[in-house]
């Protein structure tokens, strides 16, 4: 008998177990098959290139809030003050014009019987005199109202006033006929009566009061006017007159005496003491005539503004000799010659 003999594994079943055992341990790398050593011919698929669908959300079409702050519309207070003038009145007035109450009552009474100029300056003087009295006599009598002119101020004061002093000049009165075809009456007197005021505060108020009155006696109206001369003025022009006397300047006081009215006419009478002759004169002759004048001395002293008196023209009056300021169409002159010293 011969020994047991170990045969060669049968390939297949050699396989099979290997199959088996490969199973039973778990391993899958006996099943696959050998590698092959030779690279396949390349599969890689081209990138997909495809965009993905869009997976942007729609658009926000809802509008966000408006956060603009609305413009102020409240008006400002209005600071404007209401406009309060009252528009004015076109309706016209009723006419309370009250009837002419200045007639007198008995021209007799008030003109001492005198009727046109006389009867006219009687009225003007008994006004006067009753007024520097304060005596109303003269109202009661003449008139039967005090003229509407007069409020009781400076320069327009019927009785005294109580913050001036008032003078009266009826010695310079003037009067002078007025003519008008187109009034009714056609014809009355103008009476003019010189005023100074002399306020408080040392200023002088120079009026001249124009009475106009008819031929009959009525009273038509009084009227208040400044004169056109100045005092100041006037005061400077005399001073000028005089210092050209002192300086034995005479063709220059010559030529002041010329007043551009009368001019040097022989008929003024503030020359008459000069001697001239003929009926004009020239300014070499009245500056010679001035010469001998003051050939033994004049007074040459200048006066102060308050020196003057207003007797419807400004001047003054020294040892009875008066000087005064003329005015003609805006030019001042000089009337007068000057108090001799002996």
């Amino acid at each position: 008998m011969e020994p047991f003999r170990t045969r060669a594994p049968v390939p297949v079943l050699t396989a099979v177990a290997a199959l088996l055992i490969a199973s039973a341990c778990g391993t899958d790398d006996a099943a696959d098959p050998p590698p092959d050593e030779t690279d396949p011919p390349a599969t890689t698929e081209p990138p997909d290139t495809t965009e993905p669908p869009a997976t942007t959300e729609p658009p926000d079409t809802t509008e966000p809030p408006d956060t603009t702050e609305p413009p102020d519309t409240t008006e400002p207070p209005d600071t404007t003050e209401p406009d309060t003038t009252e528009p004015p009145d076109t309706t016209e007035p009723p006419d309370t014009t009250e009837p002419d109450t200045t007639e007198p009552v008995d021209a007799a009474a008030c003109t001492g019987d005198e009727t046109g100029e006389a009867g006219a300056i009687a009225i003007v003087e008994a006004a006067v005199a009753g007024r520097e009295l304060n005596d109303p006599a003269f109202v009661e009598a003449c008139l039967t109202a005090v003229p509407d002119v007069f409020d009781d101020t400076p320069p327009a004061c019927w009785t005294a006033c109580a913050d001036a002093e008032r003078t009266f000049r009826p010695d310079a009165m003037s009067v002078s006929q007025v003519t008008r075809p187109d009034a009714d009456p056609t014809m009355w007197w103008s009476v003019l009566v010189p005023v100074t005021y002399r306020l408080a505060d040392g200023r002088f108020l120079d009026v001249n009061e124009s009475w106009h009155i008819d031929d009959d006696g009525t009273l038509r109206e009084v009227g208040i006017n400044e004169p056109v001369a100045e005092r100041d003025a006037s005061q400077a022009v005399i001073a000028d007159y005089l210092a050209a006397i002192e300086r034995g300047e005479w063709l220059t006081a010559a030529e002041l005496l010329d007043d551009g009215a009368l001019g040097l006419a022989a008929e003024r009478d503030d020359l008459a003491d000069l001697d001239l002759e003929g009926e004009v004169h020239t300014r070499e002759e009245v500056a010679t005539a001035l010469e001998a004048w003051c050939a033994a001395g004049c007074d040459t002293r200048a006066p102060e503004v308050d020196d003057l008196e207003f007797t419807g023209a400004f001047g003054f009056t020294r040892d009875e000799r008066t000087i005064t300021a003329g005015w003609f169409e805006g030019v001042y002159s000089v009337r007068g010659l000057p108090a001799r010293t002996t």
